[in-house]
């Protein structure tokens, strides 16, 4: 995970009821896990010289947690700080200012 524990995965259970997952990312092959507590990331480059998620790794994260979404039915959020992240959508991908708030288990 990045500096201030970001990015981060919200899984939406239920109306009102979200968990908070933790995103392990390293370096490595191209390879996104997401799991109920063992999510990780690993890629060749995932980290900037400022330590901010590179666009192709953003990109990778973004593009398979779509694919859970789709698979496992349930919306989910990646929070990449305070004032941005991505709602992944079955059909859509939302980038937004305002991550999800209260209801998080």
């Amino acid at each position: 995970m990045s500096a201030a524990g970001y990015p981060y995965l919200v899984v939406r259970l239920g109306a009102c009821a979200y968990k908070r997952e933790k995103i392990d990312i390293g370096i490595g092959p191209a390879e996104v896990v997401i799991a109920p507590n063992k999510s990780r990331v690993r890629h060749p480059e995932p980290f900037d010289a400022e330590g901010a998620i590179t666009p192709d790794c953003r990109k990778l994260m973004v593009d398979s947690v779509q694919q859970e979404v789709r698979r496992r039915w349930f919306r989910m959020c990646i929070v990449w700080a305070p004032d941005a992240c991505s709602y992944c959508e079955h059909h859509s991908i939302e980038e937004s200012d305002k991550p999800p708030s209260g209801g998080i288990l």
